[in-house]
């Protein structure tokens, strides 16, 4: 469906910072197809996935679209969080079990010094983290911070990740007259949030290239009619 869209404040990023191209999929393994791959030949007989990332970034919902059905516990207020790391197994008519963990939104503040041990006890055993941020908001110190946040709970947290930019149905472009119009800005909307994730990751986290290379971007909608 043609997204709905608003003219966007551009990402701030110097430009002569390292520029990182989308990752060629014929020459990579993607985070998801390498879980697909361990599940096909047996290696896994489940698969733990984590949803963490900004506060208010929608990581409940996104669940529940994920699945079509009230999984997890959504805030029914903007003010109202997710405070525990929740684990919920489901079974979708597969030979092995899936197992979803939703966890309190980080942003920097005094809150995450009591969220990243939670968070830190049950990485061992996830296999796939689902990063979400909204993507009809800012590149901001908020967000910066809570990338910060999620990657000191170790060096490898970043491996067998995915960033989710959530709430891509309600980014909105006003100056936009046609279809291909709001189709084209919202591409370049994307390019600035990959390529600002990216920087930020290798330039002020440090995170390795190669892993950055290899981490996958994906436009996800807000499924509220999972509340019911």
């Amino acid at each position: 469906a043609i997204l709905s869209s608003a003219m966007a404040t551009p990402l701030n990023f110097d430009e002569e910072d390292l520029v990182i191209d989308e990752p060629d999929p014929e020459n990579i393994l993607s985070p998801i197809d390498y879980e697909n791959q361990n599940l096909e030949d047996g290696i896994f007989e489940s698969v733990d996935i984590l949803f963490t990332g900004d506060v208010g970034a929608g990581k409940s919902s996104l669940i529940n679209g994920l699945f079509g059905r009230k999984v997890a516990s959504e805030a029914l207020s903007p003010n109202a969080v997710t405070i525990e790391v929740n684990d919920y197994t489901v079974q979708e008519n597969s030979p092995y079990q899936v197992k979803v963990w939703d966890s309190p939104g980080l942003h920097g503040g005094p809150e995450d010094k009591q969220h990243l041990p939670k968070l830190k006890a049950v990485m061992g055993r996830i296999d796939l983290t689902v990063y979400c941020i909204r993507m009809d908001s800012r590149f901001n110190s908020s967000t910066q911070n809570a990338l910060k946040q999620f990657s000191k709970l170790g060096p490898n947290v970043w491996e067998h990740a995915v960033i989710a930019l959530t709430h891509a149905d309600q980014v909105n472009f006003p100056d936009c007259k046609t279809d291909k119009e709001e189709i084209d800005c919202f591409h370049s909307l994307r390019k600035e949030w990959t390529q600002g994730i990216r920087q930020y990751l290798c330039n002020e986290l440090g995170i390795k290239e190669k892993v950055v290379r290899r981490m996958f971007f994906v436009e996800t909608g807000y499924h509220c009619i999972t509340r019911k």
